[in-house]
């Protein structure tokens, strides 16, 4: 009863894992649209000013260099989150390892409890077989014999 329990724990936690993992999926997802969109409209926006802007040589430096600083940010924001992801990768793999090890323990735990529950029914059958045989085997007429 206790190992139907624990496993259907387990079972919970396995779901909800899950549903972490799923929701954040969804969730990285919708940021990395947004992350997306952003650039593009970045790149759209200083696109329109260098073209606005063609007939000052120094301007159009600076917008550039403006550029390269945004684009050296969000590549650096992109490599933040890849490293983010690889972490909760491995850290996920870690979680199931740690359960698969959990798991395992539980059924070796639980294999050992119900052979020491066989083993102590059959030591209570062969005690009582011995009582039974011993009982048996003491009579009142052997009792009397030894008296006189």
């Amino acid at each position: 009863m206790d190992t139907r329990r624990l496993k259907e724990e387990l079972d919970r936690y396995q779901q909800r894992i899950r549903e972490m993992i799923q929701d954040h999926s969804r969730r990285l997802h919708e940021e990395t649209l947004q992350v997306e969109k952003k650039y593009k409209q970045e790149l759209d926006h200083l696109n329109n000013e260098m073209n606005l802007e063609m007939d000052s040589l120094t301007k159009a430096r600076l917008d550039l260099e403006r550029q390269r600083r945004v684009e050296a940010d969000l590549k650096r924001e992109l490599q933040q989150k890849v490293c983010t992801i690889e972490d909760l990768r491995q850290e996920m793999q870690m979680k199931m390892s740690m359960l698969t090890y959990y798991m395992n323990y539980i059924m070796c735990t639980s294999e050992l409890y119900r052979k020491c529950f066989n083993i102590g029914r059959m030591l209570k059958t062969l005690v009582f077989l011995i009582n039974r045989s011993h009982a048996g085997r003491v009579s009142p007429c052997s009792c009397s014999k030894k008296q006189y």
